[in-house]
């Protein structure tokens, strides 16, 4: 397979100062990929990226805000090149409208700063020059249309509905602010626009009510949307292999998850087997388990796929719980009855305390965990696969393997939904862990272990799992 569309990606995590702008770029709802985040957050050097749904001109697209010194305007990001990201555009989401959605602010008294905020919208004039008009912001608490059971159409397709309706009437952009896999009868849309003295009584086919209020609760889950989570010096995608050098990267554990495509499954795997003599255990489509001695760990960078080779796509270390438990399946499965074994010898994190990073998750299927607490991990085993797109969308999922079925999650707050179809082992907890970079995988991203697919459109949503698996908050279609 040729590799010339293959560009490194430079690691520029540890710069001196420069000046971050605000950055706001628009993707296709139908392109969205989870790792096209990642990826702009590593590129770009953003410390924190905000994921919001919207509707312009009836097209529905992500806008991903972030500040960065390294963003040049009509020049496609390597992001793109490579193909994590899929045309990305700049025109759908102006500079202006980027600067008054993230900078409306509400204090800390809960009350809002501006009630009305005034955005730039240039209109041509009859002697060809502009002029400068106000727009005007505002929240709207909308529930849409009933379902038409013909049509079958899940609450999200249904507020998307009212979205494009209320886009078309008052003329300007439409952001979702609270979307997420816990569906609430109504929605929170923030909504800009040149239109004055609009009246709220529109759109009666999609839009099933429309009642103003404060913009405080739509900024409320503003901060609610950004990725704060530490990217981390283990995710390695196309990173330039002079850069890995220079830096100084988390090998905490003896225990690695490899991710490929998987179309290079096989030079992702030879080139771990030449370094381990052993070879990976797979764990789903796209990833595999190793178990690295300590003198290892540096070679690792050299499976990873660059302009002149193909190999793995990102190496991300783990606990070494994980790989402990692992490999002692694969020796039951796997030894002759007599035969005694001993598990890997490596140190347990369930004996050292450590601190919880937090996970602030913009895409949908989770709910974050407060910051700064220590976070327990446990193991959960699950029947089928309706099952464990459940457990994505419902739970912090950290590790899944297909394979064997089972997750690694961060374990449940007493009275948390829960599946239902899930079997939680309390004996395999680890508690008070740190996992550093260890990034949850989300009800998107669950989909390319299970079947490949890089495809989201009708998985945001649990529409096509089985009502008896869902929580009850989750059963869209009530």
């Amino acid at each position: 397979m040729p590799t010339d569309h293959l560009k490194p990606i430079a690691h520029i995590g540890k710069k001196k100062k420069q000046e971050y702008k605000l950055v706001c770029l628009a993707q296709s709802y139908r392109d969205a990929k989870d790792e096209c985040k990642t990826c702009l957050r590593q590129e770009l050097d953003a410390k924190s990226l905000g994921e919001f749904l919207f509707v312009s001109e009836r097209g529905v697209y992500f806008s991903y805000v972030l500040r960065s010194s390294h963003y040049k305007s009509g020049i496609a990001t390597n992001c793109e090149k490579n193909g994590f990201c899929t045309d990305l555009k700049h025109k759908e989401y102006r500079d202006d409208s980027c600067q008054d959605f993230s900078e409306t602010r509400v204090s800390k008294s809960g009350q809002l700063n501006k009630w009305v905020k005034k955005l730039s919208f240039w209109k041509s004039q009859k002697n060809g020059k502009t002029q400068k008009l106000p727009m005007l912001s505002h929240c709207v608490e909308a529930t849409p249309a009933p379902g038409d059971p013909k049509r079958g159409l899940s609450r999200h397709d249904r507020m998307l509905g009212c979205m494009k309706c209320l886009e078309r009437v008052v003329t300007g952009l439409v952001h979702w602010m609270n979307v997420g896999a816990f569906f609430e009868p109504s929605a929170f849309l923030l909504i800009t626009s040149k239109a004055k003295g609009i009246k709220w009584n529109i759109c009666p086919d999609k839009c099933h009510s429309l009642q103003v209020t404060s913009i405080a609760n739509c900024h409320e889950y503003y901060q609610k949307q950004l990725d704060t989570s530490p990217i981390g010096d283990q995710i390695y995608v196309n990173m330039e292999e002079p850069e890995r050098e220079n830096i100084t990267l988390d090998y905490y554990s003896e225990c690695v998850v490899a991710h490929y495509r998987s179309e290079h499954v096989e030079e992702c795997s030879e080139c771990l087997q030449s370094i381990f003599e052993v070879p990976a255990v797979r764990l789903s489509r796209i990833s595999s388990l190793v178990s690295p001695k300590p003198d290892q760990k540096t070679k690792l960078t050299k499976c990873i796929t660059t302009s002149d080779r193909l190999g793995c796509k990102k190496l991300v270390f783990v606990p070494n719980d994980m790989c402990v438990y692992e490999l002692t399946l694969v020796a039951r499965f796997n030894r002759v009855p007599s035969a005694h074994f001993n598990p890997p010898q490596m140190k347990i994190f369930s004996l050292r305390k450590y601190w919880f990073l937090q996970k602030h998750m913009s895409d949908a299927g989770i709910i974050s965990n407060p910051s700064g607490r220590h976070a327990t991990v446990v193991l959960a085993t699950y029947p089928h696969i309706e099952c464990l797109k459940c457990l994505a969308l419902v739970h912090e999922v950290l590790m899944v393997s297909t394979e064997k079925g089972y997750v690694w999650m961060i374990e449940p707050k007493d009275g948390a939904r829960l599946c239902g179809c899930e079997s939680i082992d309390t004996k395999s907890k680890v508690e008070n862990l740190h996992i550093h970079s260890l990034r949850a995988i989300s009800a998107i991203e669950v989909y390319a272990h299970i079947d490949d697919s890089h495809s989201w459109i009708g998985k945001l949503h649990p529409s096509n799992i089985p009502l008896n698996i869902l929580p009850k908050n989750l059963q869209w279609e009530t």
